[in-house]
């Protein structure tokens, strides 16, 4: 699925932000169960999934310094604490304005859970950040 537009400019901290907004128009055939306002995907079964995320951010320059853009994929099993399955964590050249960035893991999924993606800025705080073009799928691989 891909985020239809752009979200509004924030400021990105260490404190992960979830990112939304999904057309389902733009879902390019996913067959999972998704809610495209939270960009929410829940996997049907348990197995082995391959993850993609694909982006690309615009912000203000960073500085003099060598930063890192943490985007990470979640597990909500309404049970314990929401949790990591996976991470993509770029490193972003000093006085940038912009970065992209593509990952694909394969992991182990389970059924009903909800899997979402989150960004975030461990280092110091990316300013007027825009993500655009983002996708976000879940393709299963060997199902049980």
């Amino acid at each position: 699925m891909n985020q239809s537009s752009p979200n509004a400019p924030i400021t990105l901290s260490s404190t992960p932000v979830t990112i939304d907004g999904f057309d389902i128009n733009d879902s390019g055939g996913i067959i999972m169960n998704y809610e495209p306002s939270t960009g929410i995907i829940t996997a049907p079964s348990n197995g082995i999934y391959d993850m993609t995320i694909d982006f690309g951010a615009d912000y203000d320059g960073i500085g003099n310094n060598v930063l890192h853009l943490l985007i990470q994929v979640m597990a909500d099993n309404n049970v314990d604490a929401p949790y990591e399955v996976g991470r993509y964590n770029k490193e972003v050249a000093k006085s940038s304005t912009s970065t992209n960035g593509s990952m694909t893991k394969t992991f182990f999924g389970e059924a009903n859970v909800d899997y979402y993606i989150v960004a975030s800025a461990p280092d110091a705080n990316f300013t007027s950040f825009v993500l655009e073009n983002v996708s976000f799928s879940l393709k299963s691989i060997d199902i049980r």
